[in-house]
């Protein structure tokens, strides 16, 4: 049985700890009465998750030259404002080439992708 209170002392501060064989039990910090040992209640496995794309935290640009080499990368927290920047950024690349990595390209990532794993057992 699961208890809210201790039975002996009426403590409110039960905690469920591991038990052998993957089983919880109850105890009570304050006068060490133990429950009794039980299985826990089955949960959902989830196999889809929210993932962080980039180290920044948020939306990333990165641009490259025209032999894919990465000429710079900044984060931004607002989508539109990254996607602004980067066409910004593109555009005078593009009018003025003095370093000669003509066409320049723009890749905009997301802050997360939903991923989904694989359930093996």
């Amino acid at each position: 049985m699961i208890y809210d209170n201790c039975p002996d002392c009426g403590c409110i501060g039960l905690r469920t700890v591991l038990a052998p064989f993957r089983h919880n039990q109850q105890i009570c910090y304050d006068c060490c009465w133990r429950g009794e040992v039980h299985k826990p209640e089955a949960r959902h496995i989830a196999t889809i998750r929210n993932v962080n794309v980039g180290m920044h935290g948020g939306f990333t640009y990165e641009i490259f030259d025209c032999f894919g080499q990465t000429y710079t990368t900044r984060a931004f927290t607002d989508p539109n404002k990254c996607r602004g920047e980067l066409k910004e950024t593109l555009d005078n690349l593009n009018n003025r080439d003095a370093m000669g990595g003509q066409p320049w390209t723009g890749v905009l990532w997301p802050d997360k992708v939903l991923a989904e794993g694989e359930l093996v057992r």
